[in-house]
């Protein structure tokens, strides 16, 4: 058989015959092609599967797919110069060129779409058979129909627009689905110089009027239940952020516009991103962006659209709302310019693909969803398109927005680099009377086209391809790319995620409940399983799972989950499932009644004292040399008595100077306030109101620190006077800082970057800025100074790595891995009084305590035993190791531990020498307490020797000075000395502190000394 086949070409000329062979490319077909009908060059003539210029063969080195005998067309650009297209159009299209129209348009175009209209009794005289004009089916595009119709059709639908094309009697019916450029053809076939030293009316692109485009590629937006855009707002209300996220679902006809379509959106993924109160900065592109599109694509989904908000909480309650109406009426715009220039941008990325119009494609199906406040001042969701011409100019770049007034646009001016037609619009002036006007600038209005968005009306309507309306799921999984607001995707979030769904209730209830198809069925999960780093799926081994999904077929998952993939994960999941379960049993806090909620707990500078707010009160405890921790007082505030001034219930930020009376506390229920008292005199000495949320404030004997989101201010302890404030802060949500108690090296820390992990040090004395160091490459999460004022630790959001810098010159002095999972939230870092040590607390449930010597000091310290050698041995192959790897196997780890049985639960930690021994002390947000021993010499797991019942600790202390605890309660393995009475401690005061005696002024007392 031979491997020589024969390829017919027609053009103007005739037919020609070229040979091929099964070697050839569609690139030599070309050059063959050229050789024959003598052109100088392949790019003067496109190659066509069919006659009507439609499925062209591309100038690629692929091979060629068509048989021996087929009949192929050749239109050079002299035949039809208005279809030739630039390479980087070519490029723009070369997807879309050979694809299908959507399913959608497929079903609508097999419908007549005519609006049939019954038998008017009073103008209709023919048989019930009969039609007259009066009743005669009318056209989809009907001007009239839609103009009275209840509520009015602002837009035709697409459909209805291709049908009044189609009924045009001209030949040229379809030349308005062509495409507009706005840039220069190249290599135009007049022979003149490239632009700017030539230019024609060939290659001359045509000036633009723009028009209000009058129908609409997507007619509806509706999202399927609810608690899609309630978890994607709950980053806006938990953050105060604006956010953004990509709407993925499915087209669907809509019988609310004759031969409508209807965008339904499933679930909302969410890109990297970095965020502010004013603005989002997408990280494109975004590494998980291809598998996230399988995944979609097997569950039968697309990316439809994209989602933001733009929300103003309304603290000042202007109106009944809780956000603001700032835009979508006439007096403000629906979509800034550079709005529109995004959407245009996106809309350019998904095109439509049309096989009426000569490009293959027009327009686009792809929506905009802003999330804003309405008149009423209540949460709004508003649907956007922009038009065709405005994708035009945006794929031209010659659309800008306006510096000043972001309801306008600008059409880029002509200059050497590119040229630029004129682009018009039309507008009456006071005489009513209609005139154009030159682009420069352009309201947006001319480009935007408005969409009904919304909900579904009835629980009928409801429908949901996820688990988004089972009744068993309480806590969601985590949404990806969130660990800015500390939402990690991680074994344990799995873990808790899973655990909902073999709870004994749950289980109990199963088929009332649940379906099994509601374990996995959720975007967030499955994308999760396909990107995490300990046990990834492949595409291969999720498919069956998703079709599954797709489909609700049952049995397919019960069947998945069987496979040896899954059953993996699980077996590496008990693990995690038996501490979270032990939590569970450990965590139920009965220490604390529900109404009495810990809202915060923090050690003294010299881990002498522990302060702790709660819902209703605070509570002060001091540690004494017996290792017990005793109420020094009970300052609780009751709201409806004499003491009904100093509102200091919801205490969620307290902080206490050494041993001294001084207090700085913050309520919830006044967050921007920040209150000083003398705790014995049960006094407030002064209060300080500040623009935004207090977020935390740090003491020593010299400064006060108080941290807000984008500032920090710093006063002096002497007097309270504000001494320096230290503006255009990075956003700091947490507010991050740390304080050092030195008086030698007075610094203050906190995050030089919202995206990387830079501390920004500060000379509190001298008041200027110190140097920045570059810790991390994630953002920070805790941070930490030693005694000596020398040394600053660090965590990032991730959790994996801790580092030790110097403060002066900003060197690398420790780096210690916390542990082998890849990501965790770093609760506390505490350095011990002689900076031998360093404890980290996390939400794994272990604390690691890392050792400090330097490796001079750590090799004379090796002894010959099997783990020092298999340390040395892991240092010679880490060389030949991937980076990540080798970092793993080099870095330091924990020289001590502790497995706290309450795992996941917040805690803050200290490190203090009692009895010249070094004591651990967990005090964690559910009221518990415990104190662990630390082995200086060996190591190893440490030995637990007390633990404390914070709340039963207060209520004893109202009820009986000697406070006996119950022996279930106080665990004590070695000669514990009872617990003593307020007549053992000691109130220290120091000379800068404020006590009784103090009696220096104060700039601006607010409330009244008792």
């Amino acid at each position: 058989m031979s491997n020589t086949s024969i390829i017919r070409v027609q053009s103007s000329e005739g037919t020609k015959r070229i040979n091929i062979s099964s070697q050839d490319t569609l690139k030599s077909l070309y050059d063959k092609t050229a050789d024959i009908f003598a052109f100088s060059s392949p790019e003067q003539f496109t190659l066509y599967k069919e006659q009507n210029k439609k499925s062209p063969l591309r100038r690629t080195k692929i091979p060629i797919d068509l048989r021996h005998g087929d009949l192929i067309y050749l239109i050079s650009e002299q035949q039809d110069t208005s279809s030739t297209k630039s390479t980087a159009q070519l490029d723009f299209v070369s997807k879309l060129i050979n694809l299908e129209e959507d399913d959608v348009d497929k079903q609508l175009d097999q419908i007549d779409g005519k609006i049939s209209r019954e038998k008017d009794p009073q103008l209709c005289h023919h048989g019930k058979h009969g039609k007259c004009l009066h009743c005669i089916p009318i056209e989809p595009y009907d001007e009239e129909y839609l103009k009275n119709h209840n509520p009015p059709i602002k837009h035709m639908s697409f459909q209805s627009y291709l049908r009044k094309l189609q009924n045009l009697a001209t030949s040229d019916k379809y030349s308005a689905l062509k495409n507009i450029s706005c840039s220069i053809k190249e290599k135009c076939s007049s022979g003149h110089a490239p632009w700017p030293k030539g230019i024609c009316t060939t290659c001359q692109p045509s000036p633009i009027t723009l028009m209000r485009q009058t129908y609409r590629h997507v007619d509806n937006i509706m999202f399927e239940n609810g608690n899609i855009v309630d978890r994607f707002l709950n980053y806006w209300r938990s953050f105060g952020h604006q956010r953004v996220g990509f709407l993925y679902g499915r087209y669907e006809m809509y019988d609310g516009v004759p031969l409508g379509i209807r965008a339904i959106v499933a679930t909302i993924y969410e890109p990297p991103q970095d965020t502010s109160k004013d603005e989002v900065h997408l990280n494109l592109p975004d590494p998980h962006e291809a598998i996230v599109e399988k995944i979609a694509h097997r569950l039968g989904l697309r990316r439809i659209g994209w989602i933001f908000t733009d929300l103003i909480p309304n603290n000042k309650r202007i109106g009944t709302g809780p956000v603001i109406h700032h835009r979508g009426n006439a007096n403000t715009c629906f979509l800034t310019a550079q709005e529109c220039i995004m959407s245009g941008w996106l809309q350019n990325k998904h095109l439509n693909t049309c096989k009426y119009s000569p490009d293959g494609y027009f327009g686009s199906k792809f929506v905009t969803v802003v999330v804003t406040g309405d008149a009423s001042g209540q949460i709004h969701f508003e649907g956007y398109q922009v038009s065709n011409q405005c994708m035009g100019l945006v794929k031209s770049e010659i659309l800008l927005p306006t510096y000043d007034a972001s309801e306008l646009g600008y059409i880029k001016e002509t200059s050497s680099e590119q040229y630029v037609p004129d682009v018009y619009y039309k507008e009456k002036d006071s005489y009513n009377n209609e005139i154009m006007k030159i682009a420069r600038p352009l309201p947006v209005d001319y480009l935007i086209i408005d969409i009904p968005t919304g909900f579904p009306s009835s629980d009928s309507q409801i429908q949901s391809t996820f688990n988004d309306t089972c009744s068993i799921i309480k806590t969601p999984f985590c949404i990806e790319n969130r660990t800015k607001t500390g939402e990690l995707q991680d074994m344990d979030t799995f873990t808790l995620y899973l655990q909902q769904f073999f709870e004994p209730n749950a289980i109990r209830s199963r088929s009332k409940s649940y379906k099994i198809t509601d374990i996995l069925g959720d975007f967030h999960v499955l994308s999760y399983l396909a990107i995490n780093d300990i046990v990834p799926f492949p595409m291969n081994k999720l498919n069956t799972l998703l079709d599954s999904l797709r489909t609700h077929d049952i049995d397919g998952v019960e069947k998945w989950m069987n496979n040896e993939h899954w059953q993996t994960l699980l077996q590496l999941l008990q693990i995690n499932c038996y501490n979270t379960n032990a939590t569970d049993g450990s965590s139920s806090n009965t220490a604390l009644p529900s109404h009495d909620t810990i809202l915060s707990l923090s050690f003294n500078q010299d881990c002498t004292s522990l302060a702790m707010g709660t819902q209703n009160s605070y509570y002060l405890f001091t540690i004494i040399q017996e290792n017990q921790i005793n109420d020094t007082n009970n300052c609780e505030i009751q709201p409806y008595t004499n003491m009904s001034q100093l509102p200091y219930d919801s205490v969620h930020i307290i902080e206490r100077l050494y041993s001294s009376s001084l207090l700085a506390l913050v309520s919830k229920q006044s967050p921007r306030k920040l209150k000083l008292c003398h705790f014995k005199n049960g006094t407030e000495i002064c209060s300080y109101t500040f623009a935004n949320n207090i977020l935390a404030v740090k003491l020593n004997r010299w400064k006060l620190v108080v941290c807000l989101e984008e500032s920090i201010y710093i006063h002096n302890m002497r007097d309270m006077k504000v001494i320096h404030t230290i503006r255009d802060v990075s956003s700091n949500p947490d507010g991050l800082c740390a304080l050092s108690s030195n008086e030698n090296h007075p610094f203050l820390a906190y995050p030089g970057s919202s995206i990387t992990g830079e501390i920004q040090l500060f000379d509190t004395t001298n008041l200027k800025p110190g140097i920045i160091i570059s810790a991390h490459e994630s953002p920070l999460a805790a941070m930490a100074f030693d005694t000596t004022g020398t040394r600053i630790a660090t965590a990032s959001n991730k959790g994996t790595v801790i580092r030790i810098h110097n403060i002066i010159d900003g060197s690398r002095l420790f780096e210690f891995r916390r542990g082998v999972r890849r990501v965790a939230t770093i609760y506390s870092l505490a350095f011990s009084s002689d900076s031998m040590f360093l404890a980290a607390s996390s939400n794994t449930g272990t604390i690691h305590i890392f050792r400090l010597i330097d490796q001079k000091e750590k090799s004379t310290q090796e002894t010959s035993s099997w783990m020092s050698s298999f340390s040395r041995m892991l240092g010679d192959v880490a060389y030949y190791l991937p980076k990540q790897t080798s970092e793993v196997l080099t870095q330091d780890r924990a020289f001590a531990t502790v497995h706290l049985s309450s795992g996941g639960i917040k805690s803050t930690i200290a490190l203090t020498s009692l009895n010249n021994t070094l004591k651990l002390f967990v005090a964690d947000f559910d009221g518990i307490v415990y104190v662990y021993e630390v082995n200086v010499t060996e190591g190893g797991e440490c030995r637990q020797v007390n633990q404390f019942l914070l709340q039963m600790s207060c209520n004893n202390f109202n009820n009986d000075s000697t406070r006996k605890y119950p022996p279930n309660l106080l665990r004590n393995e070695n000669n514990t000395v009872p617990l003593t009475n307020t007549t053992h401690l000691v109130d220290q005061t120091y000379d800068t502190a404020i006590d009784e005696q103090d009696k220096f002024p104060l700039p601006s007392i607010q409330g009244d000394d008792e």
